[in-house]
């Protein structure tokens, strides 16, 4: 009896002493903070996010949900409304995201800023400044296996349309031709083994080809060179082409003095003669008509009009 009236006590005391901790526990945790308010508005899911969850602000906890509503002026938007510490830098730049904390299914409220927009933002209790909303990494990674869904639904889509039964047949037909085009292929390789085979002999023909080809290529350098030798020996100041033009030049230089020297003698000569021959024909033209007077002389010429003795014409 007496050792349950102990045991009784024991139990007493320790529930006694748990509930003065809890007490105590609660009296020490109250915080007299004032927050000041604002508010999300999200299209996105908030799920994990309660009351009292926890605002951090670049990671740093600054504050905590005060309340969660659904809009029934706007229907799938939900309204957050948020508890901030006064110091913290909230500003129209300044955006939140829904960050799930690993596998817990807990979240919180991120608040973000890349300092695009420093106005500071104002806010009250009646009137709280509205903080817009964007995707956090799990609905981005959600929207974006939606998406793969899709196309994975989409690419199974393709898939049963390329497995159709036409499909099927089609793919068949290719591959019965794909087997004959096998076969004719392999007959034409065994109709190309003598050519194959006699392919090193004509290139060994070919090569030799090349060689005599490489010879006639030189021998036309030689001949070239030589060409070009007989052309610059042609060319040279002491060559043919240079004498054979000094020879022209006296050859020409000899002409003019002998134009200049003989010429005029030789054209007087000739005007000599000349004048002897036209007074030898006037000499036998007049013994034509007058041949008597190589004996008795030139007959004696009448005297004519205004002359002394001239007694008209028509005498004889």
């Amino acid at each position: 009896m007496e050792n349950r009236s102990h045991a009784l006590i024991a139990g007493l005391f320790v529930i006694v002493l748990v509930a003065v901790a809890a007490v105590l526990a609660i009296w020490l945790g109250r915080k007299n903070v004032t927050y000041e308010t604002y508010e999300l508005a999200s299209k996105y899911p908030v799920a994990g996010l309660s009351v009292q969850s926890q605002v951090r602000y670049q990671g740093l906890a600054v504050g905590q949900v005060r309340g969660l509503s659904i809009d029934q002026q706007q229907p799938g938007l939900i309204r957050v409304l948020i508890g901030v510490l006064p110091d913290t830098p909230i500003t129209h730049g300044t955006w939140a995201e829904v960050a799930t904390q690993g596998v817990t299914g807990i979240s919180n409220i991120d608040l973000l800023d890349d300092g695009h927009d420093p106005r500071k933002a104002t806010t009250s209790e009646s009137h709280p400044f509205g903080i817009p909303m964007r995707p956090g990494f799990f609905q981005k990674l959600q929207t974006l296996g939606v998406g793969m869904l899709e196309d994975a639904d989409a690419v199974l889509d393709d898939i049963r349309l390329f497995l159709s039964t036409e499909n099927a047949q089609k793919f068949s037909e290719l591959l019965a031709r794909a087997d004959e085009l096998t076969e004719s292929l392999n007959r034409s390789v065994v109709r190309l083994e003598p050519a194959i085979e006699a392919l090193p002999e004509l290139m060994a023909k070919v090569n030799r080809s090349l060689s005599q080809v490489d010879r006639l290529s030189d021998e036309m350098t030689q001949l070239t060179e030589a060409a070009r030798q007989t052309i610059d020996t042609f060319n040279s100041p002491s060559g043919p082409l240079a004498m054979a033009t000094q020879s022209l030049s006296q050859l020409q230089r000899a002409v003019a003095q002998l134009q200049a020297s003989s010429l005029p003698q030789a054209n007087q000569a000739f005007e000599d003669i000349a004048q002897a021959a036209r007074t030898f024909t006037e000499a036998a033209r007049f013994f034509e008509q007058s041949p008597q007077s190589v004996l008795f002389g030139p007959a004696p010429v009448r005297p004519g009009p205004g002359e002394p003795g001239f007694e008209g014409f028509g005498k004889e």
